[in-house]
Order: C-alpha cells, then sequence, then structure tokens
C-alpha cells in the first residue's frame, strides 16, 4: 500500500530561497549519479552521490513548486517523490546556492550507471524538471532567461488543465506575500533497491544530517 508521511522541516522562507543568488562553483561539477533520499517540496530533493555517498540538496532548476500550505503543495511533493523513488538519477548541477545546495538538472536512468565514471548530461527537454512541469505539478519560472522546453511543457499542461491548472488562476509561490510560517513538508522518497512507491519516514530532518557534506567531491 502506497504511504507518504509527512514531516515538518525547518527551511529557509520561500522569499528567501526565490531570490537567492547562486554562487559560483568552486570548479565545474561533472553529472554525477544518484538516488533521492528525501522530497522536501515539488522542486527540492536531497539525494545521495551514489559514488562518494555525499549527500547533496538539489533544487530543481527553473521551476518553482506550490509554497506550504499553498494549493496542490503535497500534491506537487508526492508527485516528485513518485517520480524519483527507488530510480538510479543523474544529476546536472548548474549552481551552487548561497545555502550549499546545488540548482540542476535531473534526470530518471533508463537503467543503472553501474560501473561507469562518465555520465551523460541531463537535456533539458528530458529531464524531470521537465515532467513535472508537464504534469502540472510546479510553474516554469518565467524570464528573460527561462528554459523553453519548460516553457512549453508548462502551456501544455496549462491546455491540458493538469494538476495546479485546474485552478482558474494558481498563484505562483513568488506572488505570495509570505508563508505565514517557515516550516515545509517533507515527503520522503523510496530507498535505493525499494520500488518508486514504497516511500519510508526518518525520524530526523535532513537538515540536520550534513547535506553538502562528506563523501569527498561532488562530481567524483
Amino acid at each position: 500500500m502506497n504511504r507518504i508521511l509527512l514531516v515538518l522541516v525547518a527551511a529557509l522562507s520561500l522569499g528567501a530561497c526565490a531570490h537567492q543568488r547562486p554562487v559560483e562553483l568552486p570548479a565545474p561539477i561533472a553529472p554525477f549519479p544518484a538516488v533521492a533520499l528525501a522530497v522536501e517540496s515539488g522542486d527540492s530533493v536531497v539525494v545521495r552521490h551514489t559514488r562518494t555517498q555525499r549527500i547533496e540538496r538539489v533544487r530543481l532548476e527553473g521551476v518553482a513548486a506550490p509554497a506550504h500550505r499553498q494549493p496542490h503543495a503535497a500534491a506537487s511533493g508526492a508527485a516528485l517523490a513518485e517520480t524519483l523513488g527507488g530510480r538510479s538519477l543523474v544529476v546536472s548541477a548548474t549552481a551552487r546556492e548561497a545555502d550549499g545546495s546545488l540548482r540542476g538538472w535531473i534526470c530518471v536512468a533508463e537503467t543503472p550507471y553501474f560501473g561507469r565514471w562518465n555520465y551523460p548530461v541531463c537535456d533539458p527537454p528530458d529531464s524531470v524538471n521537465a515532467s513535472v512541469t508537464r504534469a502540472g505539478e510546479v510553474w516554469a519560472r518565467p524570464g528573460p532567461d527561462a528554459e523553453p522546453a519548460l516553457i512549453a511543457a508548462q502551456e501544455q499542461a496549462r491546455g491540458e488543465r493538469a494538476g495546479l491548472w485546474r485552478d482558474e488562476a494558481p498563484i505562483p509561490p513568488w506572488q505570495r506575500a509570505s508563508l505565514g510560517d517557515d516550516k515545509r513538508d517533507t515527503i520522503l522518497a523510496a530507498p535505493p533497491g525499494s520500488g518508486p512507491s514504497d516511500l519510508y519516514a526518518s525520524d530526523a530532518p535532513y537538515g540536520d544530517r550534513g547535506v553538502g557534506r562528506g563523501g569527498g567531491a561532488v562530481g567524483g
């Protein structure tokens, strides 16, 4: 039976996340293999690098999920957990944000990349970022640097009234005045080796578990 267990974790306010300036990576990060450990929202996931065992928080490039307590927030996170749980992933990082989180593209590997050291770059049209946008689970971020694949995916979702587009005028999180608190729901993804719907819960927030530390270089 599918289980989605929600636990509250302390997080940065949405305003800080939405407008946080990325910092330059100390060195280019090559695409790396990973598995999902915890989905914090529809656009944020904690992963483990399967070679170095380093734990990283990855925010999906170019998209924004409904904020905590906003309509469709829980469904958005659950959809990302279902997409990532128990699957082999490739992360293509584009920036490291001021809080140490990576921003980037995530692709689901068709087959596990056992024994490989070089991993393909995650192409935006084939990414999880695009698939959850196409399903109407997140917004594509607007602006001059907006990714065309995400804009096209959003137009498809809007036309099909999928996900959050079932509402007449869904309000994107960057237009919200405030969250009302600094908490988010965490929807935990399946551990390695389990099925995509076998979600599990941890008794400690991943924010207290050294995200972005340990296990060597990210791109190793």
